[in-house]
């Protein structure tokens, strides 16, 4: 085992210590670093590190960053069912989301891709004669997730995309910014200019992200008074 394979499972273990103290952003880090010290992504060190990452996204609600890496490991290993299941399941929040601006017609193509994805997903840990543990936890979250959706009709997208229409804080809802930053961010790891030291700043723009896609202003007038309720704030600490 080479110095750099060496030093990137030392950073996956770390993160995924930090993953289960739910420390996000850190795990991140540390898999950035791994990854960024293995000369093929494609490796099955690197693919686990990968799929590490995209369970980190899809735990802080990053659905389009989840979309996004899951395809391009998908690329290098189109058997992975994870990454599948993964991508569906934030396909099918991105179709549920009350909180998300997306039209009609985007969320009736999140719920199709979606299906697809998890029948893809089935029908690919159906073809694998060894039995496990795991991969039958697997089929049951996409069984579970095309019952959900298979209760998602036309209606419901309608009424969602009618409420945003009439809601004036529309535009606080899905914030333009951190729709950019979710698929435009460097994957950590690989810029070409920033050191390995400096990837917890790149970490600070996905949680920058994270807030302002989660954000939204809620206000709330008392019927007696007329007066406007203090608005939500987030954590920031």
């Amino acid at each position: 085992m080479s110095g750099g394979e060496e030093f990137a499972l030392r950073m996956k273990e770390q993160g995924n210590v930090f993953y289960r103290e739910k420390k996000y952003d850190d795990a991140l880090c540390c898999w950035g670093s791994a990854l960024g010290a293995l000369p093929d992504r494609t490796s099955p060190l690197a693919i686990t590190i990968r799929s590490n990452s995209i369970m980190a996204y899809l735990a802080s609600d990053l659905y389009e960053r989840v979309v996004k890496e899951s395809t391009l490991l998908l690329e290098d290993d189109p058997r992975h069912a994870k990454s599948l299941a993964r991508r569906g399941t934030a396909r099918e929040k991105l179709a549920s989301n009350r909180g998300s601006s997306a039209t009609f017609q985007q969320r009736k193509e999140f719920h199709n891709q979606a299906v697809e994805d998890m029948n893809t997903c089935i029908e690919l840990l159906n073809s694998n004669s060894e039995t496990d543990p795991g991969q039958e936890r697997l089929k049951r979250e996409c069984e579970q997730s095309l019952e959900r959706l298979s209760k998602l009709d036309d209606d419901y997208y309608t009424r969602i995309a009618e409420n945003l229409d009439n809601s004036s804080n529309r535009d606080n809802i899905d914030s333009g910014l951190g729709r950019y930053l979710s698929m435009n961010l460097t994957p950590l790891g690989e810029h070409p200019r920033i050191p390995k030291s400096s990837m917890r700043f790149e970490m600070l723009a996905v949680r920058l992200m994270a807030a302002l896609e989660t954000t939204q202003r809620i206000s709330v007038v008392n019927a007696k008074t007329g007066e406007e309720a203090a608005e939500t704030k987030l954590d920031y600490s």
